[in-house]
This record gives structure tokens, sequence and C-alpha cells, in this order.
């Protein structure tokens, strides 16, 4: 059982890292030069499989790029319909792509329900859908590619796995007791898997868990009565790895031990994602954090050069960032809105000065 200590604080890759962040350049939805004019709401989630192709999804569908996100042209991806025919609200929350053919999108109908959430598949690059787990499934959360064929399907309180590209499907068994909600898996090796998330439900507590036989049985690492909410992980070694929720979590003997990274946020803000890479750069945001129905703290994008013992602010104000995308250190993507009488989709494209 690992121990939890608080710490007191595209082409061309430099060898030495950039101390200083590039820019997001944020496109302008409402202007045809996006190809974005009918894009609106939160947009959830954003994916790329190469330098120019990829696809974002939130209220209003699913979008695709095939110019690096300079323009974007919408996919027949169908409004969540329930089984009764009723929709009284409609939302995309996660995609991935394991080919430019091969799409996977997750969405969910309010209020859910086991006959109000879908996992759709396409394998013509977005043009037909079908649906998988239908009925099996509510409360959806996220999607992660693990290699090969596996994908993860996460939802509210279940979660299940496919190794055959979605031709069958297993429910995900953590071996850990009571209400358990899977956030993130991360293959760090084809055996050595990682996963994070919440258990106990209302008020719930983070857990850290390892598989050493690719997902198939899991050993916890850490009690959950001594970690924050966890949503995202991600693994640069089998020994190095970060985790990211409540708090922001550095490992650096494979689990084991957890220590916690300082950053300029308020504490009480939740991380919506982030992202490391060996030669020590990465980035993290930050959701804006409410005091009832007043916005204290502003949503933000940090980056570090030197696996976070320095941070820089790279982007801050009043947006709402659900998530980030990166190829490499010199190209990424993130997504979001910007709140408003009519809430704006976000989408930046990150550039190096």
């Amino acid at each position: 059982m690992g121990a939890y200590l608080l710490a007191a604080s595209l082409l061309y890759i430099p060898l030495t890292p950039r101390t200083q962040p590039g820019n997001f350049t944020f496109l302008n939805p409402a202007t045809s030069a996006s190809g974005m004019g009918s894009l609106g709401g939160s947009q959830n989630d954003v994916h790329f499989i190469n330098y120019l192709t990829g696809v974002i999804i939130g209220h209003d569908g699913m979008y695709r790029t095939d110019d690096g996100g300079l323009t974007w042209r919408k996919l027949p991806l169908f409004d969540v319909v329930a089984d009764d025919g009723k929709t009284t609200g409609r939302n995309w929350y996660a995609v991935r792509m394991r080919s430019e053919s091969d799409i996977w999108a997750l969405g969910q109908i309010h209020p859910g329900g086991l006959d109000r959430s879908r996992l759709m598949h396409s394998t013509d690059g977005g043009e037909t859908w079908t649906e998988a787990l239908h009925g099996k499934i509510s409360g959806a959360i996220h999607l992660e590619v693990t290699g090969g064929q596996e994908l993860w399907a996460m939802y509210h309180d279940r979660a299940f796995v496919t190794r055959n590209g979605g031709e069958s499907w297993e429910p995900v068994d953590l071996g850990i007791p009571g209400w358990v909600g899977l956030r993130d898996v991360y293959a760090a090796t084809p055996n050595l898997y990682f996963a994070v998330g919440d258990v106990g439900g209302y008020r719930a507590k983070g857990f850290i868990a390892r598989s050493t036989d690719g997902g198939n049985t899991w050993q916890r690492l850490v009690a959950e009565q001594d970690l924050p909410s966890l949503w995202y992980c991600q693994f640069l070694t089998p020994q190095e790895g970060w985790a990211a929720g409540g708090r922001l979590l550095h490992t650096t003997d494979g689990g084991e031990s957890w220590q916690e990274v300082a950053t300029p946020l308020n504490p009480q803000q939740s991380l919506t994602g982030l992202q490391f890479f060996q030669d020590g750069r990465g980035w993290v945001s930050a959701g804006v954090r409410w005091e009832g129905s007043v916005p204290v703290d502003d949503c933000a994008v940090l980056y570090t050069h030197d696996s976070g013992r320095h941070w820089v602010t790279v982007e801050r104000g009043w947006k709402r960032i659900n998530a980030m995308y990166w190829l490499d250190p010199e190209h990424g993507w993130l997504c979001g809105v910007t709140p408003g009488y009519v809430p704006a989709a976000l989408l930046g494209l990150y550039n190096w000065r």
C-alpha cells in the first residue's frame, strides 16, 4: 500500500526545454473563417489522431477538421434520443479516434438513466454510426484508448472495456468495494496500467490503482481517505507519473508514493486537464471556481518547463476549459465554452512563439 505525501510546495523538439510558453490562438465560432458558424454552447472534448485530423464534441454535436483546426465540418452524429423518443436535453461528453476513420463518441440525455446514455461508433470517419452497450450505461464520463483494439468507456458508477475494437465488452472490476467511479486509465507499458477515480459517491475521495497484467486485475495503491478526487492520470515512464483532479500529484516510484505539486492556482480549484512530456514541459488547466452563484477564481492554463517546479500562466480569464489534447510539446488544442447570455463555443490552437 503506497503512501500519499504532501510537498511544500510536431517536427522539432528542442533538446533544452523552453522556459517561456507559446500562445493559444482562439477561433471565433461566429466567423465563417473557422467554418464553425453553427457551433454553439459548451464543447466538452477534443482529440487528434495526427497534426491535421481531429474532432471536437459537445452540446452541438461533433465537428471534424482535416487542416489542424483552422476549418471544421459538422458530422452527422444525431442528437441523443431516448428509447421513448423524448429528448429533454442532450449533450456529447467524450470522443476518441483510433484512426482517421475509426471514431467513438459518448453522450447522454438529461435527466439520465440506463436508457439515456449512448456510446456510438463510426468506421467511416464519422459519416455513419452504430451503437454499443445499449441499455447498460448511464452517466457519460470519459473514453480512453490504451493501444491496439483496446478502448475504455467510463460512466458515473461503472466502466467497460473492449479489447477487440468493440466486438465485445466486459465490465471493469477494480476490486474496490462500494461505489466506484473510474475516471481515467493510462497504459504505461503493454502490461503496466494505472487508473484513477472516485470512491464513496457523495463527497467521494480519490483512488489510484495499478495493474501489471494489462488491466485484467488491479491493486489499489493509496487509501481513499488520503486522496482528493482524481480525474486524469498520465505516466511518462513505468516509474514517473502524474494524476490530477482536486490536486496535482506526482510519483517517481511507480505509484507507491505521491507528492502534491504546488501551482499558482487557488488550492480549491479543480484541475480539468494535464499533459506532461519527458523533457520536463507540461500543462495543466483549471476551471472557474464558484462560491454559490459568484465566480471567485478564473479558469487558467499553466505551463512548466521543469516538471512542475516553476509555472507560467498561459491563459486566464472568464472561460471554461473542459479538455486539452496534445500530440507533442508544440501541438496542442483545448476546448470549452465562453459563458454569457448565449454561451459561445471555445476552441484554442497552441502555437510556439
